[in-house]
């Protein structure tokens, strides 16, 4: 786990989290990025450089942005499954647009994703269900043998 503060303005930032062997790894970002279009034009070609070749990413978070926007970034050169503009975001209260966003890189299947009905800040969750490829899935751990009294 790496937090990475973003270019610009102070208080943005990433958490870039690793999981598996190398070669065969998830890489989730999730990333809180700046209100300026400008600014967030850096933040993108910052996280780019942390994707760089990872075969399995997820990137996540109030990312304050549209998918148009994201797609003239530097992360948008990477072929991503957008899971859609319509899962409303934000604000909460009475959801009119979505700025945050869940994006899964094509080589992980998206089984689901929804924004969810709750209220907890500013901003709606976003849950999505991903199938990881056989090389990232753990064996189910054995089961622990039960002492019995005799």
């Amino acid at each position: 786990v790496e937090a990475h503060a973003l270019p610009g303005l102070r208080g943005r930032g990433v958490i870039a989290t690793r999981y598996g062997r190398p070669g065969h790894e998830l890489l989730l970002l999730n990333a809180h990025m700046a209100l300026s279009a400008g600014a967030r034009q850096h933040q993108f070609g910052f996280l780019a450089e942390l994707v760089g070749d990872a075969p399995h990413v997820v990137v996540m978070g109030d990312l304050n942005c549209t998918a148009a926007e994201w797609a003239r970034s530097a992360l948008g050169k990477r072929r991503w499954t957008w899971l859609g503009e319509d899962m409303h975001t934000y604000p909460s209260w009475k959801p009119v647009r979505q700025i945050d966003h869940i994006l899964v890189s094509e080589s992980l299947r998206v089984h689901s994703a929804a924004a969810l009905d709750v209220v907890l800040s500013d901003h709606r969750p976003i849950a999505v269900e991903i199938e990881l490829p056989e090389a990232l899935r753990e064996p189910a751990p054995l089961p622990v043998p039960v002492a019995t009294a005799t």
